[in-house]
């Protein structure tokens, strides 16, 4: 029998709950729940059997340095605890982001660490695709090419997904 997931907003009677999803402080909550409220970013949470398995934040303007003149969505922020992993829930927390972007933007953007892989092909098998060299998030900076860097947690990839078709 196939477990139903619900996705829905994070609401205030979410923050027990959602504390336990990972390592998330109080303050963090307060902050998700207020941009959520003023409709600056939207966290929505996957819900399995009552409990908060799964998170995505979708930011309205992505506002990243590349995007010149375009105000494009981002995703993210995805995450889903770990035991829950490979279930779908991932697949259903990006679709109901890009359902929810196709309202505004005929485009949505995600950007993920170079050496998740596993993020990548989700992304990938969700009908992303690269949009960006490497960039150094930390120094807002594509990576050029023949340029030295030393590996760290700062460089990500950037993949969008194309809304209109």
């Amino acid at each position: 029998m196939k477990e139903k997931i619900q996705i829905r907003r994070l609401i205030k009677e979410d923050k027990e709950k959602y504390l336990k999803l990972k390592d998330i402080n109080k303050d963090l909550f307060e902050k998700r729940l207020k941009q959520t409220k003023d409709y600056l970013d939207e966290t929505f949470v996957a819900i399995l059997d009552e409990n908060i398995v799964g998170e995505v934040t979708l930011r309205k303007d992505s506002g990243r340095y590349f995007l010149i003149n375009e105000e494009i969505p981002e995703i993210q922020d995805l995450y889903v605890k770990e035991e829950f992993r490979n279930k779908g829930i991932g697949t259903k927390l990006i679709k109901f982001c890009t359902n929810e972007a196709c309202i505004y933007s005929d485009k949505l953007l995600i950007g993920v660490n170079i050496s998740n892989i596993n993020a990548i092909n989700l992304y990938i098998k969700n009908d992303f695709n690269f949009f960006s060299k490497i960039v150094s998030l930390e120094k807002e900076k594509i990576i050029e090419e023949n340029e030295n860097i030393v590996y760290n947690e700062d460089l990500a990839f950037f993949l969008i997904k194309d809304l209109t078709i």
